[in-house]
């Protein structure tokens, strides 16, 4: 028997979107991933470490503002500006920095919550440093008494990459100082961008 998926409104009283698929038709898809995953482990032991890689794709809406205001005092909402890049994040087990021939095995849809290491936080993770990078650029605008004629967090595409990389090296550099993979067993030695 496949194991249960919590179906019913959560005991915290908060309430959540609903999933795109009934949660019977999820639980199902999850139950024969779970039973192709011994097959997937098989697989990446006939590879060394180095040659295992996960790659996962999050959209990032570099000018949008953030969902919560520093204002003080009442102010107008901002229009939320839907540009984006799409980013591919990708670490690889052990470390090394070369790139042979790759192997892709595709998760079912909509089950990466549940089963893709990158959603276990490291993509949070990023989206919060980012937030709060563009919310510091903002406010220095706004400290210097920069003429604001569009949105204060309106950012071009070159800023957001060059940040982009910016913060995945120092996401880096924080888990090689306090050794955490947030809550994932993905290695970010070393990152690809």
């Amino acid at each position: 028997m496949a194991p249960t998926i919590m179906s019913k409104a959560y005991g915290d009283g908060k309430r959540r979107k609903p999933l795109k698929e009934t949660s019977e038709a999820l639980e199902e898809r999850l139950w024969e991933w779970i039973q192709k995953a011994e097959a997937l482990n098989e697989l990446t032991d006939l590879y060394s470490p180095e040659d295992v890689y996960n790659m996962d794709e999050t959209r990032l809406c570099y000018a949008m503002a953030p969902a919560r205001s520093i204002c003080t005092k009442t102010a107008r909402g901002v229009k939320k500006k839907k540009t984006r890049i799409t980013l591919t994040l990708t670490a690889y087990a052990d470390g090394s920095d070369t790139l042979p021939a790759l192997f892709f095995e595709f998760l079912p849809p909509n089950t990466t919550a549940f089963l893709q290491p990158m959603d276990g936080g490291i993509i949070a993770a990023f989206k919060r440093a980012y937030r709060g990078k563009q919310l510091r650029w903002a406010y220095e605008k706004v400290k210097r008494g920069e003429e604001l004629k569009k949105d204060v967090y309106t950012v071009d595409q070159l800023q957001a990459m060059q940040w982009s990389k910016e913060i995945w090296l120092e996401l880096r550099a924080e888990r090689d100082k306090e050794d955490t993979s947030y809550g994932t067993d993905v290695d970010l030695e070393d990152i690809i961008i």
